[in-house]
């Protein structure tokens, strides 16, 4: 916070999270908020106030859904040809496992301990996760950038199969494909500040 009153806003990142679940297109939403249009009037005002947002103007309402449809959303396990496609339109950033350790290594004890005890090793994760030409996994965050602005969907809680059970269930730890989204979003995107849009 004390950073932050001095550092210019052309300076700070923002990263701004929505609602896709369930997963896939058609799935951006939240109860009561048009997400697109908030989407748009957020980045206009930040834009306004000196944020980098990478234009002059956000994008129309349409054509940001299909953006986020096309290139910003999650994508199920029952889906891996989509998640390759969004992958190879390069809107997506990708995390291999060994980064994903050294962070990992970098939280408390006793909550890696927890994700472990419920998830097992991340190599076995297959929520969000593609494998390279050497079957080498890669977690997947899909979103898009508008300047110093990062665009994306919260990531899954869990598969579809386990949402019943541990979707509103605070006692089960998130997996390691959520985990790995908000390190990025710490370590790499550097994000001042996070913003969630709608519910959860």
């Amino acid at each position: 916070w004390l950073v932050l009153q001095s550092k210019p806003n052309p300076e700070k990142r923002l990263a701004m999270l929505y609602y896709n679940n369930p997963a896939g297109k058609g799935g951006i939403g939240a109860s009561y908020l048009n997400v697109p249009g908030t989407i748009r009037a957020l980045l206009d005002r930040l834009r306004d106030e000196g944020y980098q947002t990478g234009g002059e103007a956000a994008p129309d309402e349409k054509t940001l859904i299909n953006l986020l449809e096309t290139s910003g959303r999650n994508v199920e396990v029952w889906a891996p040809g989509e998640l390759d496609r969004m992958v190879s339109a390069r809107h997506t950033v990708l995390i291999s496992m060994d980064k994903y350790r050294r962070w990992f290594a970098q939280l408390p004890a006793a909550f890696q301990s927890s994700i472990l005890q419920h998830w097992g090793p991340p190599e076995k994760t297959r929520l969000m996760v593609i494998r390279d030409r050497d079957n080498q996994p890669f977690f997947v965050v899909p979103g898009l950038r508008f300047g110093n602005v990062f665009l994306g969907p919260q990531p899954l809680k869990s598969s579809f199969e386990e949402a019943a059970k541990s979707q509103h269930n605070t006692a089960i730890p998130p997996p390691h494909a959520y985990i790995a989204a908000y390190l990025w979003y710490r370590h790499e995107f550097l994000a001042d500040a996070v913003i969630h849009l709608g519910r959860h």
